[in-house]
């Protein structure tokens, strides 16, 4: 790291050799005036990205467009970092300059802004795709699927060799070091982890399986797969590895005779929960459960939303319950806590429960949803439709102590509760939403739509 000094009244600068990377750390004093930065940049157009990102058009053929990540800034208290909005400004009048605008931080300490912090690939010598992430205040954990035998830090890992399997990876804070990487699947089909939930035991993996030998299921609460892998159709499945990801502990399958999926993971101290879709009509533990007969009509192929409880060590399944009406329904989001349990998707038709509701009619073909069960799966407290006049999906859920937070994607031109958003009316194509409601799920704060400019997976943490 090279020390520039106070290259602005108050501003120092700092350049950090990291990797092929070279950063510019910006630390503002209480008080200085974070306005008064000003970096020039020779040989190229400057222009702002609506995802935040600061591109320099270069002007050549041979070098196209350079991209500078969106920025971020924090505070410490106390040793902990408190994030700060901040974002790129380009300088109009100034020439080819840009700074930075901050948003609403504590006057009396300093911030810090850094352009960039550490990006790192992460994958063999084939396709690799992560889909879960969890940050502790140790390590980073990813998780995913991978196509490469030769997947970076298996070594010592709980399975050391795979293809078409499930991976996990612990990486540093800092994303300097690979720690760890494990495959996770069977020899005989694919297999792929879409969530992950760490505690101070373990680490918890969930995901699809089309594999007949799934390692270490013997005495797990369902020791053999569902579906029938003639038809190709896969099974849930749920694992617990050890922080180290040296040791697989226990697995499970988690599936009747059709296609299950599992797309969320959640755990408390009583139990873990898994949330999907089944297309199954004899999906495992739902005796007893909030809705005990699947909605969606397996001859038109379709498939309903499923929540099921393991206890902590994988061995018993507590309780299960379809959930969905008479049409297709999913679920991609899960949260818990002592109060309920939350699940978030994309619902066809008639979805039970949302009487009361913040939204108790459909608006389009697909709406999202979110319904709260009682942490015993046994009964549906509450649900709701969220949608407009199109198609919405819901990907992410959050809770805080005052509301649960929704995002995903809509096609809709009249997205319910916009008025007062960040971004009260529809772009075009599809859009991004974020919304937010009271935890009894019976009010809609202020919701916003952010354009996509590419298809992909909107998440939030």
């Amino acid at each position: 790291r090279i020390k520039l000094g106070e290259v602005w009244d108050g501003i120092a600068v700092s350049l950090a050799a990291r990797g092929k990377n070279v950063e510019k750390l910006f630390t503002i004093a209480p008080g200085a005036n974070s306005g008064a930065i000003a970096i020039e940049v020779a040989g190229g157009t400057l222009r702002l990205a609506p995802d935040g990102d600061l591109c320099i058009n270069c002007g050549m053929e041979d070098a196209g467009i350079v991209t500078f990540t969106a920025p971020v800034a924090w505070q410490e208290v106390d040793g902990t970092r408190i994030p700060v909005q901040v974002a790129y400004r380009v300088l109009e009048g100034q020439g080819n300059r840009y700074g930075f605008t901050l948003g609403d931080h504590d006057q009396t300490r300093p911030v810090f802004i850094d352009p960039l912090l550490q990006s790192t690939y992460l994958g063999g010598s084939d396709s690799d795709e992560a889909r879960a992430l969890v940050v502790t205040s140790e390590a980073v954990y990813v998780g995913g699927k991978t196509w490469s035998y030769g997947f970076p830090g298996t070594t010592g890992g709980a399975q050391a060799a795979g293809n078409y399997d499930a991976f996990v990876t612990k990486l540093s804070l800092d994303l300097h070091t690979l720690i760890q990487s494990t495959y996770l699947g069977g020899s005989d089909g694919s297999d792929e982890a879409s969530a992950l939930a760490v505690t101070t035991d373990g680490i918890y993996v969930g995901g699809t399986t089309h594999s007949t030998d799934f390692p270490v299921v013997t005495n797990g609460a369902q020791g053999t797969p569902g579906g029938n892998r003639q038809d190709n159709e896969s099974d849930a499945f749920v694992a617990k590895l050890t922080l180290d990801l040296h040791t697989l502990t226990q697995s499970t399958y988690l599936g009747g005779s059709g296609n299950d999926e599992a797309s969320a993971l959640a755990v408390t101290s009583t139990g873990v929960y898994v949330a999907g879709k089944t297309a199954s009509l004899n999906l495992p533990g739902v005796t007893n459960g909030a809705q005990v007969a699947p909605g969606g009509d397996r001859q038109n192929n379709e498939s309903d939303a499923f929540v099921a409880k393991l206890s902590l060590d994988l061995r018993t399944l507590t309780q299960a319950t379809y959930l969905g009406g008479d049409y297709d329904d999913y679920a991609s989001a899960l949260a818990a806590t002592t109060d309920g349990i939350y699940v978030a998707g994309a619902t066809a038709n008639n979805f039970p429960g949302v009487g009361g509701g913040v939204q108790e009619t459909k608006g389009g073909y697909y709406d999202a949803f979110v319904a709260k069960l009682s942490p015993d799966l046994r009964t549906l407290t509450q649900s709701t439709y969220l949608g407009g006049n199109y198609d919405d999906y819901a990907l992410a859920l959050a809770l805080t102590n005052t509301g649960v937070y929704l995002a995903g994607y809509t096609y809709s031109t009249d997205f319910p509760g916009t008025t007062g958003g960040a971004q009260e009316t529809y772009a075009g194509g599809y859009d991004s939403f974020v919304a937010v409601f009271s935890l009894d799920l019976h009010t809609l704060g202020s919701a916003t739509q952010v354009m996509l400019f590419r298809y992909g997976i909107v998440s939030m943490a």
